[in-house]
C-alpha cells in the first residue's frame, strides 16, 4: 500500500511539469503489482503522441527487449542513478536499467532521454535524427550518431564504458559533448572529418589521448592528453593526478566534484570552474532528470475514517 500511494504521489507531482502542458503523460513499471499504465517500453512508446512524456519507473527487474524504436518526438525520463549514495535523490532507491537497442529515427527529431541507467548485452544508441539530447544517464554503452545529423546534445553523462561515434555523411554536423564524466573503460570519442564537436567541461579519465578533429575542446579535465590538430583548443587540464584536482571522497559520481583548492577552480573560458562540475549547465549528481522528485516521505500504516490516512512528503523540483 505504501509503495502503491508513494508512486501515485510522484505522479501528482510530474502531472505539473513537461515541454507541453497539453502533452500526454505515461507510467511504465514492469512490477504488475504497481498497476502502471504500461509494463513494457516499447508498447509505451508506440502508444504515445507527438511531445508526450513517458515516465519509466525504477524496478528491481531490467527492462529488457532487442530494441527500442522510436519515430515520434517524445521526452522519456528514468528516476536517476547511484540514488542511495548521494543526498535528497528520491524516496524510492531503484533505478530503471535499460538493456536495449535503442533508435532515434527521424520522425524523433527533439526528442530527451534522460535519467536511465542504460547497459547489458546488445545495448547501444543510434541516433539517425536531429537535436536528439541524451543527458544525465548513466551508459555502459556507445552512442553512435550516423546519418545526416545537424546536432546532437551529450550532457551530464556519468560514462563507465564505450564512447562516442560520429559517422556522419557529407553533411555539416556537431555534436555537444558538455559535463559528462567518463571513466578510465569508456573508449575513444571519434567525429568523422564531415563532423565537428564543442567539447566542454568534461572529466576524461581513461588515459589515452583524446582523439578528434574539428572541434572546440576547452574546460575539460584529462587524466590523459588532448590530440591538438585541426581543433581550437584551450583552457584543459591534461596528465593529472586525480588528488589534485578532486575530492575523491563521497559517492561514485560525487568524488570527482573540485576540491577546494583544486588548480582548476576558475581556469577555464571566461572563468568558469573547469570539469564536470562547472560551465552553464554542470553535472547533476545521480542524473536527477528536470522534474520534481519526492526525497523524503512519512505515510502511516493505517488511516481511520476521521482522520484518514496520514502522509507527510518533502519535494523539490530539480533543474
Amino acid at each position: 500500500m505504501k509503495k502503491i500511494l508513494l508512486f501515485s504521489l510522484c505522479l501528482l507531482l510530474t502531472n505539473f511539469i513537461g515541454q507541453n502542458l497539453f502533452a500526454g503523460k505515461h507510467r511504465v513499471n514492469n512490477n504488475p503489482e504497481l498497476n502502471a499504465e504500461f509494463t513494457d517500453i516499447q508498447t509505451a512508446i508506440d502508444a504515445a503522441s507527438v511531445g508526450d512524456t513517458i515516465y519509466i519507473e525504477g524496478s528491481t527487474l531490467p527492462y529488457e527487449s532487442d530494441s527500442l524504436i522510436i519515430n515520434t518526438q517524445l521526452v522519456i525520463f528514468g528516476p536517476g542513478f547511484y540514488l542511495e549514495e548521494n543526498d535528497s535523490t528520491t524516496v524510492d532507491k531503484l533505478n530503471a536499467i535499460v538493456s536495449s537497442f535503442i533508435v532515434f529515427n527521424a520522425g524523433s527529431s527533439g526528442s530527451i532521454l534522460s535519467g536511465l541507467d542504460i547497459q547489458g548485452f546488445g545495448s547501444e544508441i543510434q541516433i539517425n535524427a536531429d537535436n536528439i539530447q541524451v543527458s544525465r544517464n548513466h551508459l555502459v554503452t556507445h552512442i553512435e550518431i550516423v546519418g545526416n545529423v545537424a546536432q546532437t546534445l551529450i550532457a551530464q553523462n556519468y560514462w563507465d564504458c564505450c564512447g562516442i561515434f560520429m559517422l556522419t555523411g557529407e553533411y555539416a554536423a556537431t555534436v555537444f559533448i558538455l559535463n559528462n564524466i567518463f571513466t578510465i573503460d569508456t573508449g575513444p570519442i571519434s567525429i568523422s572529418d564531415f563532423g565537428s564537436g564543442i567539447i566542454e567541461n568534461n572529466v576524461f579519465l581513461f588515459s589515452s589521448e583524446l582523439s578528434v578533429s574539428n572541434s572546440t575542446i576547452r574546460n575539460n579535465i584529462c587524466v590523459g592528453g588532448v590530440y591538438v590538430g585541426n581543433n581550437t583548443v584551450s583552457n584543459n587540464f591534461e596528465y593529472i593526478t586525480l588528488e589534485d584536482f578532486f575530492l575523491m571522497t563521497g559517492s561514485t559520481d560525487g568524488k570527482y566534484q573540485l576540491k577546494p583548492d583544486s588548480p582548476a577552480i576558475g581556469a577555464g573560458y571566461n572563468g568558469t570552474d573547469c570539469g564536470a562540475f562547472g560551465g552553464a549547465q554542470p553535472y547533476m549528481l545521480s542524473g536527477l532528470p528536470p522534474i520534481p522528485h519526492i526525497y523524503e516521505a512519512y505515510i502511516d500504516v493505517i488511516g481511520t475514517n476521521e482522520d484518514g490516512l496520514q502522509v507527510k512528503i518533502k519535494a523539490k523540483t530539480q533543474n
